[in-house]
């Protein structure tokens, strides 16, 4: 299988989150490759033994770089998305001041060119610190997805797409179909994707609001295809306005027009939700791992549940019964949105020997 010149990279600010997902993607995926992984954090949040740590239980390919960051000086603070409360998103106190962060979060995200450790790196793969691999992904490498010599390639996948025209996602898009057809007629662009171009041509916003969209929790670019179709003028332009920051603006959307107005493949979806691959949030609660993060088909074997469970240092979500033939997994943890159900009975042992074999290894 082809190595590429490839990295991934996790803008972190969730540490009880971090290793978890890390242990997951390298079980699922970056096992058979040992890519590249960078962590960037705002704040001094990881210490030295956490770092240590994580070097030492998941990979020392793993490296840790903290970001100075600040509202740009052109934006002030007043036109902040959080003080527009006159959109019921934040009237209804769902995006206070105490959210600036997540500006922050969408400006990073948004500006996949700037980050210094990448830019030697043809593909890069961003990944949220709450995603989960909950399948291995050993037939393919995800970053053929964006090699030109692949067929079916293109310069931008994603994990999971969606679609959405609900008030609250329409209040972060404010503004952001006048730049694009201010962009398109400023460079003359020939958008190469019909609906956006229909959208644009009958001055119809919701048609470009109805596009699909790529997930963001997990999205791959080739880069250098992005900058070789002038993305510069593109982001210059949005962090010119201050989107990302007066509108939150996010990079689903900043990224995604971009590949609607420039590519003949916009999108590539990846569909590991579906198809039981990947979950693209976990909860909070599960980050003491007092509760397994995972998911298992039916009549999963011992074994297999067993070495994975000590592979990512949750051996004590395990227990057995008087004999030691079950695990109290209760079979099946099911993925419902952002919450996770257990749903009975538990998973039976192979044989009265699997437990204390294994014990012993």
């Amino acid at each position: 299988m082809k190595k590429h010149n490839a990295a991934i990279y996790i803008l972190s600010s969730r540490v009880w989150a971090l290793k978890f997902s890390l242990k997951h993607l390298y079980w699922a995926f970056n096992k058979y490759h040992d890519y590249p992984i960078y962590i960037y954090h705002f704040d001094d949040i990881y210490s030295e033994e956490y770092i240590a740590d994580i070097h030492n239980t998941v990979s020392k390919n793993i490296h840790f770089i903290q970001v100075d960051y600040g509202v740009p000086m052109h934006i002030p603070e007043e036109d902040l998305f959080y003080n527009k409360t006159d959109l019921l998103y934040v009237k209804s106190q769902s995006f206070g001041k105490n959210r600036i962060g997540f500006l922050h979060m969408c400006d990073f995200v948004s500006n996949i060119h700037k980050h210094e450790e990448l830019k030697q790196y043809d593909y890069v793969m961003r990944l949220d610190d709450d995603s989960l691999f909950i399948k291995e992904i050993n037939e393919s490498d995800l970053f053929d997805s964006l090699d030109p010599s692949q067929a079916g390639s293109g310069p931008f996948a994603t994990g999971i797409t969606w679609s959405s025209t609900a008030l609250e996602t329409l209040e972060t898009r404010v503004g952001l179909f006048s730049l694009v057809k201010e962009y398109v007629k400023k460079y003359n662009i020939q958008v190469k994707n019909d609906q956006l171009r229909e959208a644009i041509e009958e001055d119809n916003e919701r048609k470009m609001h109805k596009l699909i969209w790529s997930c963001g929790n997990l999205n791959l670019y080739n880069v250098r295809q992005f900058l070789d179709h002038g993305w510069l003028n593109w982001i210059d332009m949005v962090n010119e306005c201050g989107g990302c920051y007066k509108h939150r603006w996010g990079d689903i959307e900043v990224i995604g027009l971009f590949a609607y107005m420039h590519f003949d493949v916009p999108l590539i979806d990846l569909d590991l939700k579906n198809s039981g691959k990947y979950l693209d949030k976990c909860n909070n609660t599960f980050g003491d791992m007092s509760h397994i993060l995972t998911y298992f088909v039916q009549n999963t074997d011992p074994v297999v549940v067993y070495q994975y469970m000590k592979f990512i240092g949750a051996l004590d979500c395990l227990k057995e019964d008087e004999d030691g033939k079950y695990w109290d997994l209760e079979e099946v943890i099911m993925p419902r949105a952002a919450i996770f159900a257990w749903a009975p009975p538990p998973v039976k042992w192979s044989s009265d020997n699997v437990y204390k074999e294994e014990k012993e290894l």
